[in-house]
C-alpha cells in the first residue's frame, strides 16, 4: 500500500467477502477507494468493470481518479486509455471497463472479470446485480463486488442494506474522519445543507428510516396557531383538472394564513375568474400561479383582470437547480419549511396529502418527489389540495427571515419573462 487508509476503508481493504462496500457521507474517500482497489486489481492482472452514474462521471471522476493512482506510482505511461466507444483502462494486458447506470445493457456479454466496484450504487437501477453478475465468471476466477455510495433515502438499495436478509458488509465513514478535507470544505457543505435529514444522509451517511424520515412534512410539525410573519402578501394558487375525478382547487393564502380553499369538478375558465374574485374580496393579489397541464383557459380568463398571472410547470427547473430536480420538489420543500415556521394549515386534507408525499434523492444529488401516481394509490385521489398550496409558493421561500422573500415587482417578473426565463422552464 502506498496510500494511508481512514477507518471505513482500512476495513473494506481487509474484507475478502464477495460482497462489501462503503456507505458514507460527502468527502469521506469512497471515490479514492474505489480507484485504489481498481488499480490494485490490473496490477495484480485482473480484469475489472467500474460502473458510474453518467458517462461524464464515469470518465471525469472515476477514471480521473484511476489514472491519478498510476501517476503516483510512476507508472500512468504503461496505460492504454479508450473513451470511445467503449470506455476502458488497460494496462499489462488486463483491462479496466467503464459502464453507466444509464445503459446496463452495454455489459451484456462480458466474461473473465474478477472484479466490479459501483459508484454511487444507491443511484442504481435495482435490476443492476442481474446484469452485471453474470460478467463476474471465468476459470479461475473468484468474484469480488465493492461499493461506495452516498445513502439516498427511499431507494432501493438503501432499504436493501437495512435488510436483516442482506449479505453485503456495509462499512460507514463520514467527511469528518478525513483530514483531506479542510475546514473551509467542511463549513461550505454544512452551509450548503440545511435541512437536518439531508445533514444526516450526506454528510454523516446515514441510512435513514423510510416510515418518517422520507415524507416532506410529519404530521408532528403543523403549527396550532400561526407563527409571526411580517409578510401580508396575499397569493393564489390554482390546481387545474382535466376530465375525470380530479377537481381543479383555488387556495388563496396571506402570509401565514390560508384564507381560502375552493374545489369544483369541471371548473371553467370564466367560473374560475368569478371564484378568484369572490375569493378576494378586497384584497390584491401579489401573484396568481396556474398549474399549465390544463391551466390555459384560467390563465386567459385571469390575466385581463389581474396583473402578474403565472402558468407554472411542476416538471421545470426549479430556482435552485443544485438542490431540487424540478420546481414541484422545490415548492413542496419550501411550503414545508413556511408549514415549520408557523403557516397554519387547519384543513384536515391538506395535511394528509402533505404527510403522504414522500421524497428521495436521485442519481444526480437533487431531492426529487415520488410520482403523482403513487401518492394518488395511497390518498385515494390525486393531491389537488396541497398542490394548489404549494403553487402559493411558486415565487419562493427565504426560511432565514421566516417570512416570504421580498415581493418581486410586476416589472421584474416581466422582464423575466420577457428574456424567455418563464416559470414554464
Amino acid at each position: 500500500m502506498d496510500y494511508e487508509l481512514l477507518p471505513c476503508q482500512e476495513k473494506l481493504m481487509g474484507d475478502d467477502s464477495p460482497f462489501a462496500g462503503i456507505y458514507g457521507g460527502r468527502g469521506c474517500g469512497k471515490t479514492f477507494m474505489l480507484s485504489c482497489l481498481g488499480r490494485d486489481a490490473l496490477i495484480k492482472g485482473k480484469n475489472v468493470m467500474i460502473w458510474g452514474q453518467t458517462l461524464t462521471a464515469l470518465e471525469n471522476v472515476l477514471f480521473a481518479n484511476i489514472k491519478q493512482r498510476f501517476s503516483e506510482i510512476g507508472l500512468f505511461d504503461e496505460l492504454a486509455i479508450n473513451t470511445r466507444p467503449q470506455p476502458k483502462i488497460t494496462f499489462r494486458g488486463h483491462t479496466l471497463y467503464g459502464f453507466t447506470y444509464e445503459n446496463l445493457d452495454a455489459c451484456r456479454g462480458y466474461s473473465e472479470i474478477s472484479l466490479a466496484l459501483y459508484d454511487e450504487i444507491a443511484t442504481a437501477p435495482t435490476e443492476l446485480m442481474a446484469v452485471a453478475a453474470p460478467c463476474l465468471r471465468g476459470e479461475g476466477i473468484v468474484p469480488h463486488s465493492r461499493f461506495a455510495s452516498t445513502p439516498r433515502p427511499g431507494s432501493y438499495w438503501d432499504n436493501l442494506f437495512r435488510s436483516p436478509e442482506m449479505v453485503a458488509h456495509v462499512y460507514t465513514g463520514t467527511m469528518y474522519e478525513n483530514d483531506h478535507v479542510s475546514d473551509e470544505q467542511r463549513s461550505e457543505m454544512e452551509r450548503a445543507i440545511t435541512d437536518e435529514r439531508l445533514r444526516r444522509v450526506e454528510l454523516y451517511g446515514e441510512i435513514l428510516d423510510l416510515g418518517n424520515d422520507s415524507q416532506v412534512i410529519r404530521l408532528a410539525e403543523f403549527p396550532t396557531q400561526a407563527g409571526e410573519f411580517a409578510d401580508e402578501r396575499v397569493f393564489v394558487g390554482i390546481d387545474c383538472a382535466g376530465l375525470g375525478v380530479d377537481k381543479s382547487v383555488i387556495c388563496v393564502r396571506k402570509g401565514n394564513r390560508i384564507l381560502g380553499i375552493h374545489s369544483q369538478s369541471e371548473l371553467d375558465g370564466y367560473e374560475c375568474k368569478r371564484k378568484v374574485r369572490e375569493m378576494l374580496g378586497n384584497e390584491k393579489p401579489s401573484g396568481i400561479f396556474i398549474d399549465m397541464a390544463y391551466g390555459q383557459s384560467y390563465y386567459d380568463q385571469l390575466k385581463y383582470e389581474y396583473q402578474n398571472v403565472n402558468l407554472v410547470q411542476f416538471a421545470c427547473a426549479p430556482e435552485k437547480p443544485e438542490r431540487f430536480a424540478n420546481k414541484r420538489a422545490e415548492m413542496y420543500f419550501d411550503t414545508a419549511d413556511a408549514i415549520r415556521d408557523g403557516l397554519l394549515v387547519e384543513d384536515a386534507e391538506i395535511k394528509r396529502e402533505m404527510c403522504c408525499t414522500h421524497f428521495f434523492v436521485n442519481r444526480r444529488n437533487r431531492i426529487q418527489l415520488q410520482e403523482k401516481d403513487e401518492i394518488k394509490a395511497i390518498l385515494g385521489h390525486s393531491p389537488d389540495k396541497s398542490d394548489a398550496l404549494v403553487l402559493t409558493y411558486a415565487d419562493g421561500y427565504n426560511r432565514e427571515y421566516g417570512v416570504t422573500v421580498q415581493a418581486k415587482t410586476n416589472a421584474t417578473l416581466e422582464e423575466k419573462r420577457r428574456k424567455g426565463r418563464s416559470w414554464m422552464g
